[in-house]
């Protein structure tokens, strides 16, 4: 199974961010999605509207030791991203 990343975002505006990963936790590149029923990933900012929920999707061939998301645009009412590693 690939990781996954749960997007619960607050109720006033949406919030964009990048998937970004490391191997060695310094240096951060943005890596690609899958969100939901598509097979395609891509590499682009991903935009969840407010009061939204997304799940993400890595690659299931991609190693990645660390993973973060780099929000550009906040939710005053808070976002939450919880990463689910693989099983």
């Amino acid at each position: 199974d690939a990781a996954s990343i749960v997007v619960v975002n607050g109720i006033t505006t949406a919030v964009i961010f990048t998937v970004e990963g490391s191997l060695d936790g310094t240096n951060w590149e943005t890596v690609a999605y899958g969100s939901g029923s598509s097979s395609a990933y891509v590499q682009t900012a991903k935009t969840t509207t407010a009061a939204g929920n997304d799940i993400l999707f890595l690659p299931p061939d991609d190693f990645l030791a660390f993973v973060r998301v780099n929000v550009s645009t906040a939710n005053a009412n808070g976002t939450t991203f919880r990463v689910l590693g693989r099983s």
